[in-house]
């Protein structure tokens, strides 16, 4: 296809495909070194998702409420990366309740 390419565009230039001066020829000397490849049209990927746990290696989870952070440092994004110049600490505990009065 693609030399018919070639010269279907070279004759719609208004001149001929030039006939090559050298003959390239197979050697028969050397036809054991020949390198071939599979006609690969595609290659279709399944993905096939599968989760398996061995339990018996899983060690259990132990929550230590001591090891908890409870304030962590966030600081504002300012063109993809965070501005360290204006962190601000921020408590993970829960705002105080204040109770309300009669009025509201």
């Amino acid at each position: 296809r693609l030399r018919r390419a070639l010269h279907l565009s070279a004759a719609r230039r208004g001149r001929e495909r030039p006939e090559p001066k050298t003959a390239i020829e197979p050697d028969r000397d050397k036809a054991a070194f020949e390198l071939r490849w599979p006609n690969v049209i595609r290659i279709d990927r399944v993905f096939r998702p599968r989760l398996t746990l061995d339990w018996g290696k899983v060690e259990p989870l132990t929550l230590d409420a001591g090891q908890t952070a409870r304030i962590a440092e966030l600081a504002p994004v300012v063109e993809g990366k965070p501005d360290m110049t204006a962190a601000a600490a921020r408590s993970a505990d829960p705002a105080p309740v204040v109770p309300s009065g009669p009025n509201g």
